[in-house]
């Protein structure tokens, strides 16, 4: 029973979720391209990025994505804060996956890999971190390493919306208070009474030395 619970939210998941998810993907020539390429390889370099994967190394990643137990889409793409997803690369790998509308594991490789899993049974590790080889074949690489697809989570779609923001808790100014204004006016002059003491105090020690001097 549990197994058929699972087939019937999958389907259910694949046959209406990423419809309405791939609503909230804003136009996006980067998406568009990745998508189209994905068509006959999982692999997708940008022309801009061209050269960040050489060929050979392109070539096991792809066979290597190709044969994991869930599908995985990589994306090797211009990135960042000034770019749509304002730096929020994780809701730009949602946008990917909204878009081509296939359960898998999407990544964006850049700085390093940051990837979203949409709609499968896996965990997919939020960004990569590796220590041997930063370069964009590495991080990819990387990944793949961490990518769990024995952790039975529950498929859901990837996440395409900004994270709400935090709201700022609103100034309440102090009430005015004789007795706090007295207590105010009291404490600054006390505190420039203990200054001008020891100013005073200096400026006689430096008095007395001077005299003694001369």
């Amino acid at each position: 029973m549990r197994r058929l619970a699972v087939l019937l939210a999958t389907i259910f998941a694949c046959c209406w979720l990423p419809t309405a998810a791939a609503a909230e993907v804003p136009p996006d020539a980067r998406v568009e391209a990745a998508v189209k390429a994905w068509q006959t390889s999982p692999l997708y370099v940008a022309p801009l990025n061209e050269g960040a994967i050489p060929e050979e190394r392109a070539a096991a990643l792809i066979a290597r994505m190709r044969a994991m137990p869930v599908a995985v889409y990589a994306a090797v793409i211009p990135s960042g804060e000034y770019f749509p997803e304002g730096g929020d690369t994780a809701r730009l790998a949602g946008w990917l996956a909204a878009a081509n509308g296939k359960p898998g594991v999407y990544v964006v490789v850049g700085d390093d890999a940051t990837g979203v899993a949409h709609l499968v049974t896996a965990d997919a590790p939020s960004r990569s971190w590796q220590t041997k080889e930063y370069t964009p074949a590495g991080e990819l690489e990387s990944y793949l390493d961490q990518i769990d697809t024995n952790a039975g989570e529950t498929p859901r779609p990837a996440r395409t919306k900004a994270y709400p923001s935090s709201p700022e808790p609103p100034y309440e100014p102090e009430e005015f208070t004789v007795g706090a204004a007295l207590a105010n006016g009291f404490g600054g002059l006390a505190l420039g009474a203990i200054g001008g003491v020891i100013l005073a105090g200096l400026l006689l020690a430096i008095a007395a030395f001077w005299g003694g001097r001369r």
